[in-house]
């Protein structure tokens, strides 16, 4: 027998991918991977690709996809940083392709249904340099598809064998100014140069030299702007430098005829970032950079104490205000902040300090700021913000002293965001409890908290309808799933389908549709969908035996959301959605010229009327307005829009 301690030293040594599944295993290495920590995986981007890609064999995925809770297609939110109890059949697809492996890609690809592939395999492929995976995904019946960020990630690698790859392909793979930037970040002149060479080039923008600048790549600036036009720069390329500590890069930029311009953001960036010489060479110019409060700000919240010391040493100072002690506290700078409010006369602080301490979690800054003379302020968010991080000894503490920290509904509702029950307990139990509201459902439903929502079964308010709302819209299956099992039911689920209709879930969508008798839908499910631009929502809605309703509304929502493509799909259909004259006035409240113009160039073209210039004009939307006003016959406008035009000289217009 192999002792407990034996397993313990193994499992101490395992890749942080295998503690799951070691884990998994037996009771055994259960109970010795357990003082390590949560058994979870982290399978973000940020791990997979950037830190360390991991080597799963065939078998790794063969067992997750036989024994974990997946969800039908791919996620359609991103998860923040937070670990959830089931995974997407497209995270398995995305994993495999981080790691290259094609035989674990058609494995998936031949499950019944297919494992879902999008746009971001084909990314992940070109930005891991996997070009024979990349061709064999490319050449499948039908091809996985793609878009512009292939040829960034391509790019941002150095990639320049597969960029010319997806550039060759009939029809070549789109790109745009994200490819150029992306290959300036990372100083790949190869790569910016043949993007530029082709016919037509790779389009380019501003924002090449500032990421050329941020990525300290002096080479690529210099080239970038010898072309014929130069590249274009602006504010933003200086701050690039400042970011990065480039100081020769900065004086490079500041001594070309004319100068790149600058603004109070390239100090904010030198002090955000710690860099004191290139502050001190910005101010020390003639005029010197301008600055305001934000460095402060900044320099406080990278911890720079130094920077923040220099800054106030000017003569005059740099200024200061409530936010400089408030990020302080956040981090836990105990000393930067006593030095702060030592000063004659002393940095302004407020309840933003004690929030900035509970947020962080930081019980020591919180105690010593209460114990000032006259003591810091605080209100109800400072216990809203302990009670969100979990913090609840802080909590209990705030509410220890004479008088204690004013607490109300916002107290409950970080607890439940955050999880928290311990905390929401707490804070129930006191006499008299602490006050909450309806907020407690959506707070827990939208982030998924089951736990949280099984205690508020039992207490007082009871239910809130609106839970099926909050949860459908988050893509919380499970959370719906006991929703429904509870006897009675908890009321409104005529809410879901809007709610999965808008978060743009379809899994949760057809579990709700599935069920006897079937979630309620009417054509705000449509619009919802429309409205966030969900065009496979509506798709597959319509194509249901019977179809959920439509309307006027329906392509209202999607011209409120500029949402062309979806727009376009709904007049295709046969007898193709109705429209009226809303259509082309939400367009131009919005701003959406493109739809706009595309609504009007139909046959026949989509209604208007005087509210369609009013709406351009009451938001502002000078050029939406000039369109609707230049075409034969003028959109029609009422005297309002025409006193608007007048007061803002808007001359142009007749």
């Amino acid at each position: 027998m192999v002792s407990e301690a034996w397993w313990s030293v193994v499992a101490s040594h395992l890749d942080p991918y295998d503690r799951l599944a070691f884990g998994l295993t037996c009771r055994a290495f259960l109970k010795a991977v357990k003082p390590g920590g949560a058994l979870r995986t982290d399978l973000t981007d940020n791990a997979v690709v950037d830190k360390q890609t991991p080597c799963f064999t065939p078998g790794w995925f063969q067992w997750v996809y036989q024994s974990f809770e997946r969800r039908e297609g791919a996620a359609t939110v991103r998860r923040y940083g937070k670990y959830l109890d089931h995974l997407y059949d497209g995270d398995l697809m995305y994993l495999a392709a981080a790691q290259g492996s094609k035989e674990v890609m058609k494995w998936l690809r031949r499950r019944d249904p297919p494992c879902p592939w999008e746009e971001l395999t084909c990314s992940i492929l070109a930005l891991t340099g996997r070009l024979d995976v990349l061709q064999w995904a490319r050449s499948q019946d039908p091809p996985c598809p793609w878009n512009a960020m292939a040829c960034r990630a391509a790019a941002q690698r150095g990639h320049l064998g597969i960029l010319q790859w997806l550039r060759s392909q009939d029809p070549p793979c789109p790109w745009d100014d994200e490819t150029c930037k992306a290959a300036a970040l990372g100083g790949h002149l190869d790569v910016l140069k043949w993007a530029r060479s082709q016919d037509p080039p790779c389009p380019w923008s501003e924002g090449i030299c500032a990421w050329a600048a941020k990525g300290g790549h002096l080479h690529v600036l210099k080239w970038a702007r010898s072309q014929d036009p130069p590249c274009p720069w602006d504010r933003e390329t200086c701050v690039g430098a400042a970011m990065s500590g480039r100081l020769d890069i900065l004086q490079w930029l500041r001594s070309r005829d004319p100068p790149c311009p600058w603004s109070k953001d390239t100090c904010d960036a030198a002090a955000r970032f710690g860099h004191i010489d290139v502050l001190k060479w910005l101010r020390s110019q003639r005029p010197p950079c301008d600055w305001d409060e934000d460095a402060c700000r900044f320099a406080a919240k990278g911890g720079h104490l130094d920077v923040l010391q220099w800054l106030r040493s000017q003569d005059p100072p740099c200024p200061w205000d409530e936010m400089t002690c408030g990020w302080a506290a956040f981090g836990g700078r105990l000393g930067m902040l006593q030095w702060a409010r030592s000063q004659h006369p002393p940095c302004p602080w407020g309840a933003s300090t004690c929030c900035g301490a509970a947020e962080g979690g930081r019980l020591d800054v919180l105690q010593w700021a209460r114990s000032q003379d006259p003591p810091c302020p605080w209100d109800e968010m400072t216990c809203g913000w302990a009670a969100r991080g979990g913090h609840l000894d802080m909590l209990q503490w705030a509410r220890s002293q004479h008088p204690p920290c004013p607490w109300g509904a916002s107290t409950c509702c970080g607890a439940a965001e955050g999880g928290r029950l311990d905390v929401l307990q707490w804070a129930r139990s006191q006499d008299p409890p602490c006050p909450w509201s309806n907020g407690v459902w959506k707070a827990a439903a939208q982030r998924g908290h089951l736990g949280v929502l099984q205690w508020l079964r039992s207490q007082e308010p009871r239910w809130d309808g609106l839970t099926w709302f909050w949860a459908a819209g988050a893509g919380h299956l499970h959370m719906l799933q006991w929703l429904r099992s509870q006897n009675p039911p908890c009321p409104g689920s005529e809410w879901t389908c809007y709610g999965a209709a808008e978060g743009g879930h379809l899994d949760v969508l057809k579990w709700a549709r599935s069920q006897d008798p079937p979630c309620p839908w009417d054509e705000v499910t449509c619009s919802s969908a429309a409205r966030v631009g969900h065009l496979h929502v509506l798709q597959w809605v319509r194509s249901q035996d019977i179809p959920c309703p439509w309307g006027a509304f329906t392509c209202e929502e999607a011209a409120r959301g500029g949402n062309l493509d979806v727009l376009k799909w709904l007049r295709s259909q046969d007898p193709p959605c109705d429209w009226n004259e809303w259509t082309c006035t939400k367009a131009a409240e919005k701003g959406h010229l493109d739809v706009l113009q595309w609504l009007r160039s139909q046959d026949p073209p989509c209604d208007w009327s005087a509210r369609t210039c009013r709406g351009a004009a009451q938001h502002g939307h000078l050029d939406v307005l000039k369109w609707l006003r230049s075409q034969d016959p003028p959109c029609d406008w009422d005297e309002w829009t025409r006193e608007k035009a007048l007061q803002n000289n808007w001359t142009s217009l007749s």
